[in-house]
């Protein structure tokens, strides 16, 4: 068996690891979820790891139908992604050199 994790887009910042298990059915440890920036209207980023491809296409499936509360009202969901997914960003005050 092969593994498939799915990145969402666009969920409702106040959703929590738990809330995202419950609805996909895996442990919280098979989810990474952060919010993309620090404003207050601000979404989050997950990805959530399966432990088959077709536990993945089914809960895939299940929210093109009727999205999990916890996901809001149009959650993007893809597997086009290369394993590597910026999931915050840094404050306006923090610099690089």
């Amino acid at each position: 068996m092969i593994s498939t994790t799915l990145r969402l887009t666009g969920i409702p910042r106040t959703t929590t690891k738990r809330e995202l298990s419950k609805a996909a059915g895996v442990s919280t440890d098979c989810i990474s979820l952060a919010s993309t920036d620090s404003s207050a209207n601000s979404v989050s980023t997950a990805t959530i790891t399966f432990g088959t491809k077709r536990a993945a296409d089914k809960f895939k499936s299940a929210q093109r139908i009727k999205p999990a509360k916890c996901l809001g009202k149009r959650p993007n969901i893809d597997t086009d992604f290369m394993g590597l997914t910026v999931l915050s960003t840094s404050g306006d005050q923090d610099e690089v050199e």
